[in-house]
């Protein structure tokens, strides 16, 4: 199945999502457009895994306000992605598991993504802090895109 979305004159502000896509996670082989729209201040936060004994990394953080999947076409214009943010989440275990790591503090796009006359700022991507203080090997967790990760596809304009 397929299905196409269109946003206009939109403002998504103040959601919180757990790992990916704080405001918008889109997959499933369709199309989006998105017009004249505001992202501001979404979040992705990974979470940790809370359990005794065995590994207790924290979770990956992906797309602070949009996350698109593989398989879909998405086009943003003339709107604006502000103050987003992907955090990886804190270990919650013992010393030595290793914090989450985080992509696209905005966007993170692993599909077919154009982006025309839109702002970009402000948005942040975070890696998760790693447990305990010793010299046990793992690390917190890695950050990349603090504004948008492009796996894909992707032209900004």
């Amino acid at each position: 199945d397929s299905a196409t979305g269109t946003s206009n004159t939109t403002t998504v502000q103040g959601n919180g999502g757990y790992a990916g896509g704080g405001g918008l996670f889109f997959e499933g082989a369709n199309t989006l457009d998105i017009d004249f729209s505001t992202f501001d201040g979404n979040t992705a936060t990974g979470g940790g895994t809370p359990r005794s004994g065995g590994v207790n990394n924290g979770g990956a953080a992906q797309g602070g306000a949009i996350v698109i999947q593989p398989g879909n076409t998405a086009t943003i214009d003339d709107s604006t992605l502000t103050n987003n943010s992907a955090t990886g989440g804190s270990a919650t275990g013992a010393t030595g598991d290793a914090g989450g790591s985080a992509d696209g503090g905005a966007i993170a796009n692993f599909g077919d993504l154009t982006v025309t006359l839109s702002t970009i700022s402000g948005n942040e991507a975070v890696g998760g802090n790693a447990a305990g203080t010793d010299d046990s090997g793992d690390d917190g967790g890695s950050a990349s895109g603090g504004g948008v990760v492009n796996g894909s596809g992707g032209i900004l304009e």
